[in-house]
C-alpha cells in the first residue's frame, strides 16, 4: 500500500487526498496488528501572505525599538 502511495500524483497539503492517503496507512497499521492514530493539525497554506506580513512588522518594530521605543511598540502590537 505505502508503495502505491508514493507512486500516486502529488497530494497537496491539507487536501482530501491527503487525508485520505493517511486514513488508508492507519487502516494499514491496524490491520498489521500496530496502534495507529490520526492527529488532525489545522493548516491554511494560503495565509502565507498575511504571515508574511506580520512577520515583517515584527522585525520592524524590533528594529525601531531600539531608537524610538514607543513606536516600535505600537508596530509591535499591531503585528499582533
Amino acid at each position: 500500500m505505502s508503495h502505491t502511495l508514493a507512486a500516486d500524483e502529488v497530494r497537496p497539503a491539507s487536501s482530501e487526498a491527503e487525508r485520505i492517503a493517511s486514513d488508508a496507512l492507519a487502516e494499514q497499521l491496524i490491520e498489521s496488528g500496530r496502534l495507529a492514530t490520526i492527529q488532525p493539525f489545522w493548516a491554511y497554506p494560503r495565509w502565507w501572505l498575511a504571515q508574511a506580513i506580520c512577520s515583517a512588522l515584527g522585525v520592524l518594530a524590533s528594529v525601531l525599538c531600539v531608537g524610538a521605543p514607543l513606536t516600535g511598540l505600537i508596530v509591535a502590537v499591531v503585528a499582533l
